[in-house]
């Protein structure tokens, strides 16, 4: 069992783009994502979803200049937000 306490995303819209990213790119990541934003995360489970969201960044929220779409930014939040837990 996890002994990280759980923390809160307090964007709605942000928890359903991560768990919608992470159920198209990475389904059995899933399970580590819990209820209303609660998520209770190693720092190797931070890093697997980190370069999930990292695919998705590359792959669909980069302009032709490869700077970032406001799409990608939300993505690269997700990205830094997963890094500072």
């Amino acid at each position: 069992m996890n002994s990280e306490p759980a923390v809160t995303l307090t964007n709605d819209r942000a928890i359903q783009l991560l768990r919608e990213i992470v159920e198209r790119r990475a389904p059995a990541l899933l399970s580590f994502l819990h209820d209303r934003g609660r998520v209770q995360l190693s720092a190797e489970h931070r890093e697997e979803l980190r370069g999930v969201l990292a695919e998705e960044l590359i792959e669909m929220g980069l302009g032709r200049d490869d700077e970032p779409t406001p799409y990608g930014q939300v993505v690269e939040s997700l990205i830094d937000w997963l890094g500072h837990r």
